[in-house]
């Protein structure tokens, strides 16, 4: 971007949201042709973060609940 955006929010809590989307697209990347792009553009006065990834996709069943608070689906715990 070629030039200053204000932020009106918490810093922190953006950061979690895109360090979230990243980590969601890795734990469910197909091994072959994987991508994952990330935008940032002017419009109409709004700064735009688009995160597209090419991963398997989430259920018609579970994207009713992509804006539900600590939802998750499908996650195996790993543990060391």
């Amino acid at each position: 971007m070629n030039k200053d955006n204000l932020f009106f929010g918490n810093d922190i809590l953006l950061r979690y949201v895109i360090f979230n989307l990243l980590k969601n697209s890795f734990y469910y990347k197909d091994k072959t042709n994987f991508k994952i792009i990330i935008s940032v553009y002017s419009k109409n006065n709004e700064t735009i973060i688009s995160v597209k990834d090419y991963g398997k996709g989430i259920s018609s069943t579970s994207i009713k609940n992509i804006f539900t608070e600590y939802y998750t689906s499908g996650k195996r715990t790993i543990l060391a």
